[in-house]
């Protein structure tokens, strides 16, 4: 699993210029990186896929993953489907998220259908900033971490003890996956 950004990024954004943390920030940036990852539950690198379930006797297949580059194959109780120029021809098509079919079905059959295909893309500005700024959040907060509340001389500070900011989560929300893999 590759980190969504960079410390250089990180130090930019804080206003850091020293290399004394750049250890630290490093590993939260592995860290966050992975949490950001499981949360929206893809990947953004691009990488190969294979999706095998049960034909039902549809033409439409769901990709779960995605966006999609490239079909390697198509595979129906062990038959290979061809990729198909147009809607005229037999074979399948890439369509947005979905694999369609012209001229065959996904046969009725328990795991007898297997799509193998390259899906991902690279990480979008958003999502890198939102990493950016957990990142930051984590680092800023290290020392509060097991604390909800703090009292000093009459002061009270009151740290957050969500997951991650809302604003955070409202920047990943249209890239979170939320059927399953």
């Amino acid at each position: 699993m590759a980190d969504l950004v960079q410390v250089e990024q990180v130090k930019a954004y804080t206003g850091t210029t020293h290399t004394t943390d750049d250890m630290l920030l490093s590993s939260l940036i592995t860290t966050e990186s992975a949490f950001i990852l499981s949360w929206v539950n893809r990947a953004f690198v691009p990488a190969s896929y294979t999706d095998l379930f049960s034909g039902g006797g549809g033409q439409e297949h769901l990709f779960r993953n995605y966006p999609v580059i490239s079909v390697a194959s198509v595979l129906i109780d062990g038959h290979t489907i061809p990729s198909a120029a147009s809607i005229q021809d037999k074979g399948y098509i890439i369509f947005d998220d979905r694999l369609l079919l012209f001229g065959y079905q996904f046969a009725w059959g328990n795991y007898n259908c297997q799509v193998i295909y390259l899906a991902g893309q690279d990480v979008p500005a958003d999502v890198q900033q939102a990493c950016i700024e957990l990142v930051a959040y984590r680092y800023k907060n290290r020392d509060s971490i097991g604390q909800s509340s703090k009292s000093l001389a009459g002061a009270s500070t009151v740290y957050m003890t969500k997951d991650m900011p809302d604003h955070v989560k409202t920047i990943l929300n249209p890239y979170r996956k939320v059927f399953p893999s």
